[in-house]
């Protein structure tokens, strides 16, 4: 298999709760932007109650493939 000449890295932001499977929650073109979305997201969940052993946000870095 040959992988498409056009490709490019991407960030996930995933979201793991403790009581749901994880699940990508934002997909940003670099790594600041993602960094920041997941400190947002995770303020937002502090703000709601939660505590951070409910709940964490991570980056992942992915890659998109242009075909």
């Amino acid at each position: 298999m040959r992988f498409p000449k056009h490709r490019a890295n991407c960030y996930l932001v995933m979201r793991y709760v403790t009581t749901a499977p994880a699940s990508v929650v934002g997909v940003f073109p670099n790594p600041e932007a993602a960094d920041n979305f997941a400190e947002a997201c995770a303020q937002d969940f502090r703000d709601r109650g939660f505590t951070d052993d409910d709940f964490s946000f991570e980056v992942q870095m992915s890659t998109y493939y242009d075909a």
